[in-house]
């Protein structure tokens, strides 16, 4: 797990039963029966031991392992079943494990209780684990790995599956003609930074680099642009300006006395407006039609490389100087210059208006710990008089329930507008309590902040947790016949540190503010992928997305209760 700060949500659980209390009396109308022999009238209850934790039955708890694929699926990877090998000499524990989906986690656990003593010792002292991820259910190995040794514990213990650097396959790569992007451009030392590629207002002339202080607040129309896909061309764009509707080229530089080498073009708008065709471009540019073409490839997660299909030349970002403290801004062959770096874009727009909607949460079974039994009284009462005597038995006992709830992943969007969304996470999971099945469930409302601006950086709020005093049991007056004795105790169980994992499932839509357009579902995962989201999208539709990210909950002191009160056999006389 990686270590974060946590937007977190806390909620707590506690379930409580309690049972009714039970006396018997002795309702024997034998006339030659003959009462135990007791003493006068004139007397008082007498204590002992009541009955031990060992009387009672007690969950043992679950070990398991936890296998985490998920990085595999933030990186665009299918993981279907997980075929587990365990090496063990006293049983045989290997499986084939579905993935779930949406969580991405493999679970394999065993209950404490149907393991034999040797096979519990072994699993949690370690043991060689095989394991392969299949990509379908016809067993294809998309990854394998061997553990030396992995312990089975109660909660699991997480692995996580693959290596940090598995290669990024996401086709995160699809620009909008009814969408304004900004060409937000990486720092000369590899830093995001304000600088964007402006327009200037008159024709033919270069395009350049402009800091913007805020481009959240920004409107300028000269520093955005539209995409115009190209009809067969795979991440092949026409890019045009959208103050001028003027598309964007690589044209000679206008003084004819410059040679015709690379460096005699450069970026910038021609006479042509959109929309032409791509056969009205081919007709009526002065160049051939990719002089007007730019391929778009995306090297990593929010990072594109843009160059001019037609010259072969790539956009550079020259080092900042004394005299030019903000670098510069060019055309230039593939072979890098000393004083030159390639320009590295974010391809963002601050103009959508962000629909995000929660869908949900899928959570894992917990692998629970053991529960604890203990006892707030715990006594046999024995009345050795002649009288029934009532006696106070009993005390309150107060239990902190405390819950804490974390996102280990953020979702945020570029916007120029702060904005909320209210998250209602309902939790549940089953558990045994003094033998009898049980579920503990709440839910919890939070407004999560899902919006960003440019220039910020995406953080985790401190992991938030609630806690609750809950009392049990109380007081009450206990009669006890003559001759008689009652057990009385007031028994709970708590089950401690339980880990949940789960992720929150949201449906995501946009529409650019300007003209009203709804984005496709690749342009909104596009957009998604360059803002600081690190979930992953389950799914793209025509006009929306679907997208999860992973939390866990901590649930401290889960408890539940049970009171008796009963008549036992108890001889006076010895």
């Amino acid at each position: 797990m990686k270590t974060t700060n946590r937007l977190s949500i806390g909620f707590f659980l506690v379930a409580i039963i309690l049972t009714g209390l039970a006396c018997s009396k002795d309702d024997s109308t034998d006339d030659e029966a003959t009462d135990p022999e007791i003493s006068g009238p004139e007397g008082e209850i007498e204590y002992y031991p009541g009955i031990s934790t060992n009387d009672i039955e007690e969950y043992k708890g679950d070990i398991g392992l936890v296998f985490d694929t998920r990085r595999f699926k933030q990186k665009g990877y299918n993981t279907h079943n997980a075929k587990i090998t365990v090496d063990a000499t006293h049983n045989s524990f290997s499986k084939t494990i579905g993935i779930n989906e949406y969580t991405n986690i493999a679970q394999l656990s065993f209950k404490i209780d149907s393991l034999t003593q040797e096979a519990s010792s072994e699993l949690k002292e370690g043991v060689r684990v095989e394991l392969e991820i299949h990509s379908d259910d016809m067993g294809s190995v998309m990854y394998s790995e061997v553990y030396p040794k992995l312990s089975f514990k109660e909660n699991g213990t997480r692995v996580d599956v693959g290596p940090e650097d598995i290669e990024d396959t996401n086709d995160w790569n699809s620009f909008g003609s009814d969408t304004s992007y900004f060409l937000n451009l990486f720092k000369y030392d590899g830093s995001t930074g304000p600088g964007v590629v402006q327009a200037t207002d008159q024709q033919g002339e270069a395009l350049d680099i402009f800091t913007e202080k805020d481009l959240a607040i920004s409107t300028k129309l000269s520093q955005q642009f539209r995409f115009q896909a190209h009809p067969t061309k795979a991440d092949t764009y026409y890019i045009f300006s959208a103050k001028s509707n003027n598309y964007i080229g690589v044209l000679p530089n206008p003084d004819p006395f410059k040679p015709k080498t690379f460096f005699s073009y450069s970026l910038r708008e021609s006479n042509l407006k959109y929309p032409l065709s791509p056969e009205e471009l081919t007709r009526s540019a002065s160049d051939a039609l990719s002089s007007f073409e730019f391929v778009i490839k995306k090297v990593e997660r929010g990072k594109y490389l843009i160059y001019s299909n037609g010259f072969d030349l790539k956009f550079q970002i020259k080092e900042p100087t004394l005299f030019n403290p903000g670098g510069g801004f060019s055309l230039g062959p593939f072979t890098e210059l000393s004083t030159k770096q390639t320009a590295y874009f974010r391809i963002l727009s601050m103009n959508i208006d962000w629909d995000i909607r929660p869908n949900g949460i899928i959570q894992e079974k917990p692998i629970l710990p053991p529960a604890t039994t203990k006892f707030a009284f715990n006594s046999t009462l024995v009345n050795c008089t002649s009288s029934t005597i009532s006696t106070e038995a009993g005390r309150e006992e107060k239990l902190t329930v405390k819950s804490t709830v974390g996102f280990e992943e953020t979702l945020s969007v570029y916007t120029t507008e702060t904005s909320r969304t209210p998250l209602s996470i309902g939790l549940e999971a089953g558990a045994t309590f003094f033998g009898v099945p049980g579920l503990f469930s709440d839910l919890f409302s939070v407004d999560m902040e899902t919006s960003l601006q440019i220039g910020s950086e995406a953080t985790y709020s401190e992991q938030m947790e609630k806690s609750k005093e809950e009392t049990y049991f109380s007081k009450r007056e206990i009669p006890v016949l003559p001759g008689k004795a009652s057990l009385v105790y007031d028994s709970y169980q708590t089950y401690s540190n339980i880990e949940i994992p789960f992720v929150q499932r949201f449906t995501i839509t946009g529409k650019d503010k300007t003209s009203n357009t709804l984005l496709s579902g690749k342009e909104l995962e596009t957009q998604i992928s360059i803002s600081p989201f690190d979930g992953v999208v389950t799914n793209i539709e025509d006009n929306f997305i679907e997208v999860s990210i992973r939390g866990t909950s901590f649930i401290e002191n889960v408890a539940d209760s049970f009171s008796v009160a009963r008549e036992v056999s108890w001889d006076c006389e010895n």
